[in-house]
């Protein structure tokens, strides 16, 4: 079924998008409470009873105890394959980075998950680093690792920024940015400065898979961001990037410009500290930071990992 609403013009503003995408209504909360009230006496004329929510509720509580206890008892008895958690950082749990992007979905592919992380082995990582096996996290920020000869921690945050900002390098540089359309585009209201800054940059930030439309005045709406980086907070995002253009001025060269914008959309959607990892996501952030080509350094210059050898762990505790 479908509602038809018919409504004074004069109540209806045409004006709030530039291309005519989008209106407003003068008087939502009224047009919100009709519309739910022809559902309500739609539904009623169908047969439901007012109570349906409620029994709607706790029938699908029953169902959904139904199904857990049913697919618990075929876990037991062996019948339905362990399939690994979801995550929601596609970059670093769908195996192995590549440096070409020509054919990367927007969604990871998550059914190759298993296979992934049960092939990591000390062979996988590549030629010259040495192999760091994750053993826990400390405060849910850092990661202790053991190598042949000693420790390592490892920034989670840094770390997954560098394989972030990489990624994005590569699709940028292949001209194969996977973008990913907003289901409500985000409004942002900015400063007359700001606001004439933006309007500079709007090509350049399209290359790079934000797609950000002129409001009118000084607001903008972003429509779209680069799928790596769903997720997100856009907005603070965009002032972000402002911020940096505002810093480094159109004084430098526009491959770096480019980098520093990169890198500001790497740092949002990254592991962030406080944040607990399996032991399987673990192996694989090491894995994808150890195949990028600067891994020791996230973007903006700061250590990913810090390193202890034997030696230096001996001479902690005087056994030099």
């Amino acid at each position: 079924g479908f509602v038809s609403i018919e409504i004074d013009p004069r109540f209806v503003d045409v004006n709030v998008h530039p291309a005519k995408a989008e209106i407003r209504f003068r008087n939502q909360s009224q047009i919100h409470d009709l519309v739910r009230d022809a559902l309500r006496e739609g539904l009623r004329s169908a047969g439901m009873p007012e109570h349906h929510a409620s029994a709607s509720g706790l029938r699908a509580e029953r169902v959904s105890e139904a199904v857990t206890h049913y697919l618990d008892g075929r876990h037991a008895s062996g019948s339905i394959p362990e399939i690994p958690p979801k995550t929601p950082h596609s970059t670093i749990f769908s195996g192995r980075r590549k440096t070409t992007f020509t054919s990367r979905p927007i969604q990871p592919d998550f059914s190759s998950l298993q296979t992934s992380f049960t092939g990591y082995s000390p062979l996988d990582l590549p030629a010259g680093e040495e192999m760091l096996i994750p053993l826990a996290q400390v405060h849910h920020s850092f990661i202790i690792a053991q190598s042949r000869d000693g420790m390592a921690l490892v920034d989670q945050h840094a770390a997954h920024e560098r394989v972030l900002f990489e990624n994005l390098q590569d699709m940028h540089r292949a001209g194969n940015i996977h973008v990913q359309d907003l289901l409500i585009p985000e409004q942002v209201d900015l400063g007359p400065a700001e606001g004439e800054l933006l309007s500079d940059y709007l090509p350049e930030m399209q290359k790079l898979g934000l797609l950000v439309e002129h409001f009118g005045g000084s607001t903008f709406i972003i429509k779209a961001v680069p799928a790596l980086i769903v997720g997100g907070d856009y907005k603070r995002l965009l002032i972000d990037i402002l911020d940096e253009i505002t810093v480094h001025g159109t004084s430098e060269k526009v491959e770096e410009l480019r980098d520093t914008i990169l890198s500001t959309m790497a740092c949002h959607p990254a592991i962030k500290v406080n944040r607990s990892l399996a032991s399987r996501e673990m192996e694989a952030l090491l894995h994808d930071l150890f195949s990028c080509r600067m891994p020791h350094t996230c973007p903006h210059g700061r250590p990913t990992v810090v390193r202890y050898s034997m030696d230096d762990i001996r001479k902690m505790f005087k056994r030099a």
